[in-house]
């Protein structure tokens, strides 16, 4: 009986309202505030050139040449000590072949999305675009295959960060293909997207005991008793702001195993 009321006021709060199918970021998510990939090397390069206002992101070789993709996140808007840091994101990737994607992370860098190039960039765009995975500029790696739809990596270094912290993608100097994400203006996200976001644990410090806070599964006065059974994506609807959103709690996923592929230094 419960569970009719309750499809019977979702049904009627949609006949009622305006659907606003937009992606927007849950309780425990944090969205960029800027987005943009940049064109350093290769024979379609154009290092002069802004791609600020993108609908897609792109890290590998390219119609644009070799690009890298900067992402930044603002860390203080959470104001909370952190016990847990995951970037999460679908990926398009083409071409096949295995390889490297790198990750690189620069903290409390500032840079605006519509005026930063190949060639005037404050992350070092060019030195990490043609960097290997075990060089120093690189954070961690994960590898990408044709059949891989999610990317998902720890930042846990991060959770005293208090400012912004941008993260670079790019993949391993010589690999070819490349791979694709959803940048914030894609007009074409919805609830059921899963762009680039960071998914966090807020540290709640008690006089007795510390524990993590979590809208996932995690244990707190605010969590719940979410668990991540069924293969499929689920979604809540909630009717917020004279509209219905959706939200959409998404499974995570182990770390890649760690693949070598053959290196090519030859500048394409």
């Amino acid at each position: 009986m419960r569970n009719k009321i309750i499809i019977f006021l979702i049904l009627a709060s949609l006949m009622t309202m305006n659907v606003n199918a937009e992606w927007i970021p849950g309780r425990y998510e944090l969205a960029p505030v800027k987005d943009t990939y940049v064109s350093i090397a290769g024979a379609l390069a154009n290092p002069t050139a802004n791609y600020g206002g993108a609908e897609t992101l792109y890290a590998g070789s390219g119609f644009d040449g070799i690009s890298v993709t900067a992402i930044m996140f603002d860390l203080s808007t959470i104001g909370k000590p952190l016990s847990k840091l995951t970037f999460k994101a679908d990926v398009t990737v083409y071409d096949s072949s295995t390889r490297y994607l790198l990750v690189g992370v620069v903290p409390n860098v500032d840079w605006n999305e519509y005026t930063v190039t190949g060639v005037d960039n404050p992350f070092n765009a060019t030195d990490f675009g043609t960097s290997s995975p075990n060089d120093d500029i690189v954070y961690t790696s994960t590898i990408v295959t044709g059949s891989t739809e999610e990317v998902s990596f720890e930042l846990n270094d991060f959770l005293n960060q208090t400012g912004t912290l941008t993260i670079l993608l790019a993949q391993n100097w010589g690999a070819d293909g490349w791979v694709t994400l959803d940048a914030k203006e894609n007009k074409y996200l919805s609830g059921f997207s899963n762009p680039p976001h960071l998914e966090y644990s807020v540290k709640e410090i008690t006089s007795t005991s510390q524990s993590a806070s979590t809208g996932a599964g995690g244990s707190g006065s605010d969590s719940g008793s979410d668990s991540d059974s069924g293969a499929g994506t689920i979604l809540f609807l909630a009717a917020v702001g004279g509209g219905i959103y959706f939200y959409r709690k998404r499974k995570s996923k182990k770390q890649q195993p760690i693949y070598n592929p053959p290196i090519n230094n030859n500048i394409r």
